[in-house]
């Protein structure tokens, strides 16, 4: 959670130092964005936040120049256009969603600019009534984008208002929810065993396997 002059439903309290949901979008000197980071791969075009020596954090977009990756704050004059900080690799993160509306990436079908994914209402009210949640599991889903399953690219996946999926951090596991996990994650790897089959990218020795056997031999 970061300070921000835009308008937002967050604030933080200046007595409590906890996050206060607002009842509407308004200014005001205590205003959060909420950002959500991984240490997923990081490429040119992707919103990062860094970790200065200071213990600050800085919202910069990466670009790749000749000498190397750098990361930009936006409106900072860096004097040449490879200019921009050099962090070491434990200072950055990727931003994969946020409530932060200035910040957007090209779309995997086409050039053109969308939002990052962005945080439901329910996850923000949650977000508040918590005093703050600092980890959570990201739904992935393979881009429609794909064309060819054998080279996979996974992004998060979101409704159609662009609201993130995620859920709340387990420490246990029913079986029938591994088992409909299993069935989810056999369904996505089902087709891409198939058009790999189809490609004939595939061994001699290699089978599908009924997603019931599966869960049979092996939960």
């Amino acid at each position: 959670m970061l300070p921000t002059e835009d308008k937002t439903l967050l604030y933080l309290s200046p007595v409590t130092h906890k996050p206060i949901l607002q009842a509407y979008e308004q200014l005001g000197p205590c205003n959060q964005h909420l950002y959500f980071t991984s240490d997923e791969e990081i490429k040119e075009g992707d919103w990062c936040l860094y970790k200065n020596r200071f213990g600050g954090l800085i919202v910069c977009k990466a670009k790749h120049t000749l000498t190397g990756m750098v990361y930009q704050v936006p409106n900072e004059d860096y004097g040449n256009i490879n200019g921009g900080i050099t962090p070491l690799a434990d200072e950055i993160l990727k931003i994969i969603f946020t409530t932060d509306t200035k910040l957007t990436c090209k779309h995997s079908i086409g050039l053109h600019e969308v939002l990052l994914p962005q945080l439901s209402q329910s996850f923000i009210e949650a977000y508040v009534k918590a005093g703050g949640i600092d980890k959570v599991l990201v739904e992935y889903i393979i881009d429609p984008a794909t064309v060819d399953y054998a080279i996979q690219r996974l992004i998060p996946k979101v409704n159609s208002q662009n609201e993130i999926t995620i859920h709340p951090i387990k420490s246990s596991w029913t079986r029938e929810e591994v088992t409909e996990l299993s069935k989810s994650a056999y369904a996505e790897g089902y087709n891409a065993a198939v058009t790999s089959i189809n490609n004939d990218r595939y061994d001699e020795d290699y089978k599908i396997v009924s997603k019931e056997d599966w869960i049979t031999e092996n939960l």
